[in-house]
């Protein structure tokens, strides 16, 4: 008889946790499991998975947040209902909670006897009430959690035992037998892929775009076209500046670039992992990430990347012309970046998963 998983994520988007999940489920073993999903309607990386039955979990994001909360809750309470009539068995079924949000499969869990796993991404989030009570629920209701970085396992009190760090994978359609690393052209390309928010560091990258007008500044954003416009509409951006909206595929500005960043404020937001960074390892791309959270585990200072502070202005910009001018460091960042790129492939992170799923099944 197959074993019964049920997943669970709250929003479907085009952002980290959707990806390492939807790179999760590929690993999976069909004739072994029966899988279902819990997530949004949005379209995003789990939309369009063959071989896995899909429900709503009728959320969805507002601009306005407390239309979002009330979505969030609403979204939790229907999920609660649904579970509590459904007729999975404890001992051939698992609950898998992708980011700590959707709490109320934990609980269900808990009261129906079935075991559960939480992938745990954040760090914290907000409001902090919200995040306190989310971490609690996480904490005291899951049977296994896995965390994304070391970062995690040492600044959280998890109280669980069963906890296991399995660093996150690039997708297998970042992988190409025949690649080689990047190289240099004659001009030097800047890439930065965020969500629009202000503690993602948009506002620093643009204002180093200002200051270095001979370097071209990308930008993909993962959110729509209307957003992005609304965001940047009292921004003056400069010539060398490019702006994306949530395309489909991101592997062609790699492809085009230099040098990758990560301008996260530490001082707001703490990077547990940083997907873009392995990413562009695979391209033989070096990073400069924040001084501290799960990134900055996957740097090394003066290796394959640089690890600054993303308030220091002045530190940022003479790295960034450092790299564009010497040539010869960029090429030993690169070719290390991509040596590192190979610990980050999706079939031992695969493996990982799923020698913790086969540990949370009861005999």
């Amino acid at each position: 008889m197959k074993r019964k998983l049920v997943i669970f994520h709250l929003l479907n988007n085009y952002t980290g946790s959707p990806r390492v999940l939807r790179t999760v489920i590929e690993g999976l073993d069909r004739d072994k499991y029966d899988i279902s999903l819990y997530t949004s309607k949005s379209q995003g990386f789990l939309s369009n998975i063959e071989g896995i039955t899909y429900y709503s979990n009728f959320y969805f994001r507002s601009r306005y947040r407390f239309i979002t909360l009330f979505s969030f809750f609403f979204s939790q309470i229907i999920l609660s209902i649904r579970l509590l009539f459904s007729g999975e068995r404890s001992s051939k079924t698992i609950y898998y909670v992708n980011t700590i949000l959707p709490f109320s499969a934990l609980v269900i869990a808990r009261l129906k006897g079935i075991r559960s796993l939480c992938h745990v991404h954040e760090f914290r989030i907000s409001p902090s009430p919200l995040s306190a009570f989310l971490f609690k629920i996480t904490n005291t209701f899951s049977n296994s959690i896995i965390l994304v970085s070391e970062f995690l396992r040492v600044n959280h009190k998890h109280t669980n035992a069963n906890v296991h760090v399995v660093y996150n994978a690039v997708s297998k359609d970042f992988l190409c037998e025949d690649r080689i690393p990047n190289t240099r052209g004659t001009s030097f390309s800047v890439l930065m892929i965020a969500s629009l928010r202000p503690y993602k560091g948009i506002y620093e990258f643009i204002g180093l775009a200002a200051r270095l007008k001979d370097i071209r500044f990308v930008l993909v954003v993962s959110d729509g076209k209307p957003a992005t416009e609304m965001f940047f509409r009292n921004q003056s951006l400069g010539e060398n500046v490019e702006i994306h909206s949530n395309p489909e595929d991101v592997k062609l500005f790699y492809k085009n670039a230099d040098l990758v960043v990560n301008l996260s404020d530490k001082r707001t937001t703490i990077e547990t992992f940083g997907l873009t960074v392995i990413e562009a390892m695979t391209f033989g791309i070096p990073s400069i990430v924040p001084v501290v959270g799960g990134i900055a585990e996957l740097v090394d200072d003066g290796v394959n990347g640089f690890k600054i502070d993303s308030k220091d202005d002045r530190k940022l910009i003479e790295t960034i012309c450092m790299l564009r001018d010497d040539v010869s460091l960029w090429n030993q960042l690169s070719q290390a970046s991509f040596r590192r790129s190979r610990g980050f492939f999706p079939k031992g992170f695969q493996e990982q998963i799923n020698r913790v799923l086969d540990n949370c099944f009861v005999p």
